[in-house]
């Protein structure tokens, strides 16, 4: 069967590599395959893999393995299945390539933006940030593109509704309802 073809040849030493074994092993059986997979992960990734044999999407999940010394490295999947003329698979052939570093560097940025996303929201002066955008009517305006609790208060409105907003539309409406109060 597919399980079979899947694990049935021996691992370059590329593929060992990602998955923490020595270059005299010869690879991983489909259950240990299974083990190696982080277990917060596994469910997810058995649930590609076999959408991929059943023909529904490709397989390219992103998960994590943890080595036999009990490291965790985060892995990209990458295959094509090949199906018969009765529609079974016949084969799958892929790559998998460690993506750990890509992935810390991911964190690290998130870390990074929620740092900078805590210390503009504890500012008290207004603070909005803009980029230029063309509209629908083809100007190019000077769009909001993040804000502060403060500047949301100061326009007397929420976050949702001032993100995406031409600047020159918000200052129109502040000012109007400025003048419809006197």
């Amino acid at each position: 069967g597919v399980q079979t073809v899947l694990f049935r040849s021996s691992w370059d030493p590329v593929m060992l590599r990602l998955y923490g074994l020595g270059a005299g092993e010869s690879g991983l059986s489909r259950d240990a395959w299974e083990r190696a997979l982080h277990p917060q992960d596994r469910a997810f990734v058995l649930q590609e893999l076999q959408a991929a044999l059943r023909g529904w999407r490709e397989y390219q999940p992103r998960f994590r393995v943890i080595w036999p010394d009990g490291s965790i490295h985060d892995l990209q999947a990458r295959s094509r299945t090949s199906f018969g003329p009765d529609g079974r698979p016949l084969r799958m052939i892929g790559v998998n390539y460690d993506i750990s570093e890509q992935v810390q560097r991911e964190r690290e940025v998130e870390q990074q933006r929620q740092l900078l996303a805590s210390t503009l929201d504890a500012l008290m002066e207004p603070l909005l940030f803009l980029s230029l955008a063309r509209q629908r009517d083809g100007a190019a305006h000077l769009c909001i593109t993040e804000l502060n609790p403060a500047a949301a208060a100061f326009f007397q409105s929420s976050k949702p509704q001032l993100l995406g907003q031409p600047l020159t539309q918000v200052i129109a409406e502040d000012l109007n309802a400025e003048r419809s109060e006197e």
